[in-house]
């Protein structure tokens, strides 16, 4: 069962702290969601995980091993990220699109296997983007395109899937779809981590709920622990209503509170 840890990790961007003092162990099995407001440094902090930003202080660890002494080949199969409002700046057709997550399977030059094509159908299936197979990705709507990006992603069949706001741009129905679908992943025994906007589906779907705010994890927990009223008061400048209606927990932003 893959671990994903980081110790100290600090990252630095354009001369400015973005990431600071994280400590984080992420294991097989667990589905992880972080939180925040916006500029907390969560888009940073999936991305040092995936292995794209290196820290300027301390480090990220796969299974023990340091991020960059894996080899990228290695890291591809292992870790497949989803990137926020990702775009396609080719003629590619869905399916193509999605073939490309089974790339890091492959030698150079060697064509999708029988394997490989049932990995691209499921997550096709998977994704409910099947019906879009055959269009070309400059041809849909924002909410298509995440759909198929999401199949890409699942494709890799990596041991941790990393998605950065996936439910943004979906309709509601497709929003609950795709975080059935990380849910599963986990269920199935990969290390799930989403940065997520939506507190409710946050507190619904996730095992734990990493809070970051100003570039440090606050509190890191079972989400019901997390989304507390002080920590959403403090946080995000709320002031929220925590309930549950019929058997699903909901967070309700009422209104803002103000600075001082």
């Amino acid at each position: 069962m893959s671990v994903l840890s980081l110790h100290r990790l600090g990252v630095d961007l354009g001369g400015q702290c973005v990431l600071d003092q994280v400590d984080l162990e992420i294991s097989g099995g667990t589905f992880l969601g972080i939180a925040g407001p916006n500029g907390a440094g969560k888009t940073t902090l999936a991305r040092a995980m995936a292995g794209l930003i290196a820290p300027q202080r301390g480090a990220v660890m796969l299974d023990g091993v340091l991020m960059p002494a894996i080899k990228p080949a290695l890291r591809a199969r292992r870790i497949a990220y989803l990137a926020q409002g990702g775009q396609v700046h080719w003629p590619l057709t869905v399916a193509r699109l999605v073939a490309l997550g089974r790339m890091p399977h492959l030698s150079p030059f060697q064509r999708l296997s029988p394997t490989d094509e049932a990995a691209i159908a499921r997550a096709l299936h998977r994704a409910d983007a099947a019906h879009l197979a055959d269009r070309v990705m400059s041809s849909l709507s924002g909410g298509e395109r995440a759909l198929a990006l999401m199949a890409r992603a699942l494709a890799v069949e990596a041991d941790i899937l990393i998605a950065d706001e996936p439910a943004a741009s979906l309709d509601p129905a497709h929003q609950l779809q795709v975080l059935d679908v990380l849910a599963e992943e986990a269920a199935r025994g990969a290390a799930v981590i989403a940065v997520m906007h939506d507190l409710s589906l946050a507190r619904r779907f996730c095992h734990r709920l990493a809070l970051v705010h100003r570039g440090r994890v606050l509190a890191d927990g079972p989400p019901g622990d997390v989304l507390t009223k002080q920590n959403l008061e403090s946080v995000f400048g709320v002031e929220a209503s925590l309930g549950v209606s019929n058997g699903v927990p909901v967070v309700t932003p009422l209104r803002r509170l103000k600075r001082h």
